[in-house]
């Protein structure tokens, strides 16, 4: 059986329509189909990457930051004693009469060696103690209030003005624990 020129087109044209339809399904379809998605993944990647870069950076500053304050808060005078620090302050507040009691103590914290000392501060006005708390913060000695307790003094019926009892706990970081 021969077919004839018209025949033989339309066999040739059927069978090239079918190898483009399998080629373009199965070849270029998924070639495509991966190509997009390899665009979406290298975007997606170059975000991440930006994120990455900016938490680098983030890291940096925030190492600077811990390494300066790490120096500036275990930095003090030779001999440095928070005792007498406390001392010094209260001198220049003008409340050493007002201390009734002191204990210093030293403690690991974390990585750190911390010294604090309670004092008892009786007959205190709000201005005495916002003397003290003022000088305390800006002592060079990096130190801080860990704790502080409020209360109104009991006193006689012929005495006048309000005066406070106060419990402070302050600190400082000394160096790195051995």
């Amino acid at each position: 059986m021969r077919l004839s020129g018209r025949e033989q087109w339309l066999v040739v044209a059927a069978v090239g329509f079918v190898v483009v339809v399998v080629l373009g399904n199965y070849i270029v379809g998924p070639l495509l189909e991966n190509n997009l998605l390899l665009e979406r993944k290298v975007a997606q990647k170059r975000q991440e990457l930006n994120a990455f870069s900016g938490l680098e950076v983030e890291l940096i500053r925030l190492t600077e930051r811990y390494e300066a304050f790490e120096e500036r808060s275990t930095r003090h005078k030779e001999g440095f004693s928070l005792y007498v620090e406390l001392e010094a302050i209260a001198q220049r507040a003008e409340l050493k009469d007002k201390i009734d009691a002191y204990k210093p103590a030293e403690h690991p914290v974390g990585d750190y060696r911390e010294q604090t000392v309670d004092m008892d501060l009786k007959g205190l006005t709000l201005e005495d103690l916002g003397r003290l708390l003022r000088d305390i913060e800006r002592s060079r000695e990096s130190l801080y209030v860990k704790r502080i307790e409020v209360s109104q003094e009991l006193r006689g019926r012929d005495e006048s003005g309000d005066r406070l009892k106060v419990k402070l706990v302050v600190g400082t970081l000394v160096g790195k624990v051995s």
